[in-house]
Parts: C-alpha cells; sequence; structure tokens
C-alpha cells in the first residue's frame, strides 16, 4: 500500500512540474529578429475531414495537443492567455472545431463578437444546439467554408484577432492564407497559431518516419523556420513564439487518445521515438 501511495504522489509532482513548465514556456515567447529562408519541406493539402479532427478531449476540444494550466482548466486557456482578449474585440476562428474555444472566451468576456469558420458541415447541427443552449445567437456567427473564401466573406469586416489553433496543418496554401488574414485584421489586431512543427533533421530514419505519421494522421508538420518564413513574408510584424515538447501534452493521460493511434498503426516504438522531435508551438504577431 505504501508503495501505491508514493507512486501516486510521484506522478503528482510529475503532473505539477509539467504544468508549470508548460506555463512558463507558454509565457516564455521569444521575439524573432532575424529574417529565416524558406526550408524545402514537402507541404501537401489533405482534405480527409474525418483525420483532420483531433481527439476528442473534456469539452469537446478536437486537438491534438492539450496543454492545460491545471486539471479543472479548460484546454484553450492558455491560448487566451497569450492572446489577451478584451471586451468589445471581433474575433475570427478558423478552423474553430466544435466552438469550444469561442464558448471558452465568452465565458470570459461577455462582450466579443466571434465569427467562427469551418467546412466541416456534419456538426452543423451539433453546433447549432450549442449556440443555443449557451444563448450566443447574436454573439457567435458561424460560416461554413474553407480558408480560399476569406477574402470575399470577410470584404467588409475587420478583426482584433484571428486565431488558427491546429487549422494550418492541413493546407499548401499557408503565405496566400496569411496575407488575407493580414488584409482583415485591424490596424492593431494580431494573428495567433498554434501548430504542431516537427525538427528540420538530417535523420532520415526520423524524417521517414514523421512522413508515415503526416500521411497516416492526414496533416502537415511544418518545420518551425518555416512557420516564421511564412509570417514574414505575409507582412506580419513582432512576431514572438513559444513551444512546448508534444509529449507533455495531456492528451497522453486521456486513453481515448490512444484509439486513433492504434486505428492507424502508430503506436510501434519507432514512431514513439520519432514523435520527440515534434513540438506544439504558438506564433503572435502584429499586423
Amino acid at each position: 500500500m505504501k508503495v501505491f501511495f508514493y507512486f501516486i504522489i510521484f506522478l503528482l509532482i510529475i503532473y505539477i512540474f509539467k504544468n508549470i513548465f508548460i506555463f512558463y514556456k507558454f509565457n516564455d515567447q521569444k521575439i524573432v529578429t532575424n529574417d529565416h529562408d524558406f526550408i524545402v519541406q514537402n507541404i501537401k493539402d489533405y482534405n480527409n475531414i474525418k483525420k483532420q479532427n483531433g481527439i476528442i478531449n473534456n469539452n469537446d476540444v478536437l486537438e491534438y495537443g492539450i496543454f492545460k494550466l491545471h486539471p479543472f482548466s479548460h484546454p484553450n486557456d492558455m491560448d487566451i492567455n497569450i492572446i489577451k482578449p478584451t471586451n468589445g474585440m471581433t474575433i475570427l476562428d478558423c478552423g474553430c472545431g466544435l466552438i469550444e474555444t469561442a464558448i471558452n472566451i465568452l465565458s470570459k468576456y461577455k462582450n466579443i463578437n466571434l465569427h467562427c469558420l469551418t467546412n466541416d458541415y456534419s456538426k452543423k447541427s451539433k453546433i447549432a444546439k450549442k449556440i443555443k443552449k449557451y444563448n450566443y445567437e447574436s454573439k457567435i456567427k458561424m460560416h461554413y467554408t474553407n480558408y480560399k473564401s476569406i477574402p470575399e466573406r470577410f470584404d467588409e469586416l475587420k478583426f482584433d484577432r484571428i486565431l488558427f489553433i491546429e487549422s494550418l496543418l492541413y493546407t499548401t496554401n499557408i503565405k496566400k492564407i496569411l496575407l488575407n488574414s493580414k488584409n482583415i485584421l485591424n490596424d492593431n489586431g494580431k494573428i495567433y497559431i498554434r501548430t504542431l512543427t516537427c525538427s528540420n533533421t538530417k535523420s532520415e530514419y526520423i524524417n521517414k518516419n514523421i512522413k508515415e505519421i503526416q500521411n497516416k494522421l492526414g496533416c502537415n508538420f511544418i518545420y518551425h523556420e518555416n512557420m516564421i518564413y511564412f509570417l514574414q513574408n505575409s507582412g506580419f510584424k513582432n512576431i514572438k513564439f513559444s513551444s512546448v515538447p508534444f509529449i507533455l501534452n495531456d492528451n497522453f493521460f486521456n486513453p481515448l487518445f490512444y484509439i486513433p493511434l492504434l486505428r492507424y498503426k502508430i503506436l510501434n516504438i519507432g514512431n514513439m521515438f520519432s514523435n520527440l522531435s515534434l513540438s506544439e508551438t504558438m506564433y503572435i504577431a502584429d499586423k
């Protein structure tokens, strides 16, 4: 019994230190000072929506990387901590999933207007029920379309924040999407991106495994240097970033997370080793 008790205490200490580290890393945003060159990378378009859904965490959050401040915090509290919304803002959430980010923002800031964009029509009924449940009909406006329609859809709207939370992983048109996003930001607006990034390594073994994982999950793991390149070449300024090793994400404490990993045959020693080269990286930049 003592051994079990000490083991639980040990796990609790590890969890506390993990969250302290994550909190520090999310707030330790490094400033980019130099121009980055594009590193040749095989970036694809992925259109399989079913594969684009990460594991369902608590609160219907569809993300591969969940990093919580504490066991009872919302999975998107870290994102809110970085974007620093204020009442009166208008925010665009690109790739909104089941609108949990929007609901969490409105739970803290009542006087914010949110536009949520998704091309997953299968969730339309569930999203409508959630909006009605929280009486957010006047606060959340849904747009069932893809990123290509941003210029036409929002030609008369300006936003204070534009969010891409694990949603730039599926397209080759990153630079064009960022350019279009910049055009619909207010002068003091900011863009926020959270995405999976991989290391630019010369290891053929790791590169081969990473390529296989990307194909099985149906998404791109962008090099960090390339994401900086896209932001800089889209005209964004004051770029800051922070990253956390992907293996520290809370989904690894969720048994359901292993179901898609087993389904796509990702759970093997080689791939788990390659996962050490993956990070969840956050970027915030000014127009």
